[in-house]
């Protein structure tokens, strides 16, 4: 399962390339999470998010993340992906990471691979992203 949140639409072609290139075929925004039951044992979730700022969730992933039935989810593996303009921070990375991680491990969730920070402004970093997606694949498949 993947499940974006993406208000320029950059973090949604981020997520569905992800999902393109680790065969998951289950691709909701946020917002569709919130309304769509489990109906199937969920193994793996990755999850995109765009950031505003120091630890500032857009506003349907905060949403999502304090509202989710996440524990209907022990036991499955998380990947977590931020997009923003980190041009000019001297520590840009995981802005986000330390919400979102903290959130599904304390609810069952294990972190399959680390957390990728990409700086999608002025363009996406293809080449990392498809890296991260290539070892997603190589811990944990889809069945």
């Amino acid at each position: 399962m993947v499940i974006f949140s993406s208000v320029g639409g950059t973090t949604r072609k981020v997520a569905q390339r992800v999902a393109g290139r680790v065969g998951d075929e289950l691709l909701l925004s946020a917002r569709e999470a919130m309304s769509l039951p489990l109906s199937r044992r969920v193994e793996r979730v990755l999850l995109f998010c765009p950031t505003y700022g120091d630890e500032e969730l857009e506003e349907n992933f905060e949403d999502l993340l304090l509202r989710y039935d996440w524990a209907a989810l022990e036991g499955a593996g998380f990947a977590f992906c931020e997009l923003g303009i980190y041009t000019g921070y001297e520590n840009f990375g995981h802005g986000l990471e330390r919400i979102v991680c903290r959130t599904l491990i304390d609810h069952g969730l294990h972190q399959l691979v680390p957390s990728l920070s990409v700086d999608a402004v002025p363009i996406t970093d293809w080449v990392m992203v498809d890296a991260w997606s290539d070892l997603i694949l190589s811990r944990q498949t889809v069945s």
